[in-house]
């Protein structure tokens, strides 16, 4: 999760889905490897992401990327 204004939270968005990506990763989680899932807003013009859905069926991690626009947004900071 990242603010949209952040052109190097998106750029290091990617570098952990290539990562997590990899063959090396597959074994993990009875076989069914990571998934690296973004978590979008709720549409383009949205000042905030969606809420997470915490009832899912497998384990969530949330990974905010903050830098300055995010802390400089109070509605994402809230």
């Amino acid at each position: 999760m990242w603010h949209p204004h952040s052109n190097l939270a998106t750029q290091m968005a990617e570098r952990i889905r290539a990562h997590f990506g990899t063959h090396r990763f597959r074994n993990v989680v009875g076989g069914a490897g990571i998934d690296v899932v973004f978590q979008g807003t709720l549409d383009s013009g949205a000042p905030i992401p969606l809420p997470v859905i915490w009832q899912a069926e497998c384990p969530i991690a949330v990974v905010a990327m903050i830098d300055r626009p995010l802390v400089e947004d109070p509605e994402w900071v809230r």
